[in-house]
């Protein structure tokens, strides 16, 4: 005799495989789309906030264009004067006065007319110098912290110009108001530009006392994000600070013998209070 109940089960486990492979190669196809449309796009930074404006757009539009067929062009980093729905605020051109740059990824059709974008890096376009590219070298990067909130790309262009050739400059900003975070990165061509770009260790920039040292890889592969406000002396040491943080955490727990005395005081305090109160509600009744 056959077992349909078994027969049942089969077709089922046959239509569960079916639908779980459907799906990974719906994702893998994704990925694979994803990847290639990551190899057609190039990052720009320090764009001059008047490429939102028809006559700079088309002169942005016209330059890229030099390297092959755009797709498309996204602006990022705007910053407005107004709490309002981005969208809105863009409509009404509520711009904030004191922020004239924004970062922009343009598509391209073919992956080679991305890769022949990038020699626009540090560029000057419209008076900026552009960041063409999203990838960073450790050992050729410095990572600068204690700068102003409302420091620009271009002073540390200037700043760092003696050290050697500048590949790139970013300023880590808040995405949604575009005001700095107190920290940033310089890329130069050669090693030895970033080794000397050490010696600018403690000198100004404007009012502010900036630190430089090395960008110092961390567990998740990030840089040294530390934008600590314009506290020149924290940092001094690269791991002062997990230090510092392991050192708070260990004061605020409290030993095992102490948080078993703690309990006991507690569940004692309760047991007072349910007496007192069950005492009062009788001589109430009374």
């Amino acid at each position: 005799d056959v077992d349909t109940h078994d027969i049942t089960e089969d077709s089922s486990d046959s239509d569960y495989e079916d639908d779980n492979n459907d799906y990974n190669s719906l994702i893998k196809k994704k990925e694979i789309e994803e990847k290639e449309r990551s190899e057609k796009t190039i990052f720009i930074g320090n764009l001059p906030v008047s490429v939102i404006e028809k006559h700079d757009y088309r002169v942005l539009k016209k330059k890229f264009s030099e390297f092959g067929k755009i797709q498309s062009i996204r602006f990022r980093s705007i910053a407005f004067s107004e709490l309002l729905p981005r969208k809105i605020a863009f409509k009404l051109g509520k711009l904030h006065p004191e922020r004239d740059i924004l970062n922009a990824y343009i598509v391209y059709q073919e992956k080679e007319s991305a890769i022949k974008a990038l020699t626009m890096n540090a560029q000057l376009f419209l008076g900026k110098h552009l960041r063409v590219d999203s990838t960073y070298d450790r050992k050729r990067t410095i990572f600068i912290g204690a700068l102003a909130f409302d420091a620009q790309e271009e002073q540390l262009w200037h700043h760092f110009k003696d050290c050697g050739e500048i590949e790139s400059v970013r300023i880590v900003r808040d995405k949604k108001t575009n005001v700095g975070k107190g920290f940033a990165y310089v890329q130069f061509k050669e090693r030895a530009s970033a080794g000397l770009s050490l010696k600018l260790h403690l000198s100004k920039i404007g009012t502010r006392t900036i630190r430089v040292t090395r960008k110092h890889a961390t567990k998740g592969g990030k840089g040294d994000e530390r934008g600590d406000g314009g506290n020149v002396n924290s940092h001094k040491n690269p791991g002062i600070i997990n230090t510092r943080k392991r050192i708070d955490k260990a004061k605020t727990k409290r030993p095992p013998r102490i948080r078993e005395r703690t309990i006991t005081w507690k569940k004692a305090a309760m047991k007072k209070n349910t007496i007192s109160t069950t005492a009062k509600g009788k001589n109430k009744m009374k």
